[in-house]
């Protein structure tokens, strides 16, 4: 496992600036220790290694993550990038303007689940 200490400081900054929140690594019950490495790793090459670098705004890179994890259909992701992209200075209107495109590329079904999972993501924000 990679231990670079600038690349840890650089996904911590980029993580923290893109959430809005501070890293706090999650374990389970009955995670074996190693599974932290799992983590980190995912922490220093996704924050570290792609967010931190200056070649694309967090803006940007939000809706690229948005649209990747819709037409995936990997729901869960889809939250937390809809959360964190209006860390990024994404508005609400703009995520309706990306519905509207995504419906034209990934459909009507998918899009759907898309809004679903915003509307939850809406709902929290404004339960707190």
């Amino acid at each position: 496992m990679i231990n670079d200490k600038a690349t840890r400081e650089a996904a911590l900054n980029a993580y923290r600036q893109h959430t809005g929140r501070e890293y706090v690594p999650k374990s389970g019950p009955h995670d074996p220790p190693s599974l932290r490495d799992l983590a980190g790793l995912g922490l220093d090459r996704t924050y570290g290694d792609s967010w931190s670098r200056p070649g694309l705004d967090m803006r940007t890179k939000s809706f690229i993550c948005m649209t990747l994890t819709a037409a995936l259909g990997c729901d869960d992701q889809l939250k937390s990038h809809v959360a964190a992209a209006h860390n990024t200075g994404i508005t609400k209107d703009e995520v309706v303007e990306w519905l509207i495109h995504l419906n034209g590329y990934l459909g009507t079904p998918r899009t759907n689940v898309a809004l679903k999972a915003v509307r939850e993501v809406w709902a929290g924000m404004a339960a707190k």
